[in-house]
């Protein structure tokens, strides 16, 4: 996905046609830029939840954050998408985060559960990081019940 990402940037960076032009400073024109929605394409079923009150409260007017990280150590990089739980729980809606694994082709495959992350809670933000030094990338997510420290135990 990241490799059609650039590859379209630079694709959009110059019309081709001026062999002198320097693409690095060439603006492409609106008309050169198509932007796909590859979404779904791409494995990623994620619809951000704010809490939903009605009531405009602070937390829901914040937005949430993501993080790319290689939690699996595979040199590619996967996605963890922080979600909010509604401030009035459902006992049928169940809303977590979600972290995607990279498939290496273009797609990403669902992996919260398995990693242990399925845990609700009304998320804000998240950081990235190796914090015990083991060589696993971390997640430190913010939240309104409390902040979370996930370690990664380098077992996916």
């Amino acid at each position: 996905m990241i490799v059609a990402c650039v590859c379209l940037l630079f694709s959009a960076c110059g019309s081709g046609d001026d062999s002198t032009a320097n693409p690095a400073t060439t603006s492409p024109s609106a008309a050169d830029v198509i932007f796909t929605d590859a979404t779904s394409a791409a494995g990623i079923i994620f619809e951000h939840n704010n809490g939903r009150s009605g009531k405009k409260y602070l937390p829901e007017t914040l937005g949430s954050g993501c993080a790319f990280l290689d939690y699996n150590n595979d040199d590619w990089p996967d996605i963890f998408l922080v979600n909010s739980k509604p401030w009035d729980p459902n006992p049928e809606e169940k809303v977590t985060s979600k972290l995607y694994r990279n498939n290496q082709d273009g797609t990403f495959t669902d992996v919260t559960a398995e990693a242990g992350l399925e845990i609700e809670m009304y998320a804000l933000g998240v950081a990235a990081g190796d914090y015990d030094n083991d060589g696993h990338q971390d997640l430190y997510v913010t939240a309104l019940e409390g902040d979370r420290l996930f370690r990664n135990g380098g077992k996916g």
